[in-house]
């Protein structure tokens, strides 16, 4: 095998490992940092319609915003999330996974929607394909002579 597609191969998986170790570490660092370190399954149970300004997060005039239910600490919450979209990508009766802070189990999020956990998903993702053609390469190579 020629070195130079060894030294690739191989410089393709480290890098490929190290950007999986830190999208990882990169998530339980915002999870921590979040105080979200309650996990919980959510059904939505009700789609409640408001009317919104038309600016910020929600730049329509009339959203949907999911109702919640979930259970933490031996308790059933239902909470409505704090952002909503026409047209709602949930319907009544979605399950979901829920994180939640363990000193305020109202406070959630529904996991990997938020923007730190789809960059270290994509961090991870994009990992992986490294590692995958740096096998790739090695493969095709090595078996060349």
């Amino acid at each position: 095998m020629n070195k130079g597609l060894w030294d690739t191969s191989l410089g393709l998986v480290i890098l490929g490992l190290l950007m999986i170790g830190a999208g990882t570490v990169y998530n339980w660092y915002i999870l921590g940092k979040m105080r979200l370190q309650g996990k919980a399954e959510g059904k939505v149970v009700d789609l409640e319609l408001r009317e919104g300004s038309g600016e910020g997060n929600t730049p329509f005039s009339n959203a949907l915003y999911p109702v919640i239910e979930y259970y933490a600490k031996g308790k059933l919450y239902k909470v409505v999330c704090s952002e909503g979209s026409y047209p709602s990508p949930y319907k009544i009766g979605d399950r979901m996974t829920i994180r939640y802070s363990l000193h305020n189990p109202a406070r959630f999020v529904i996991a990997g929607t938020t923007r730190e956990e789809k960059i270290a998903k994509i961090s991870q993702a994009a990992g992986a394909a490294l590692v995958g053609i740096g096998i790739l390469i090695f493969i095709r190579f090595a078996l060349r002579g």
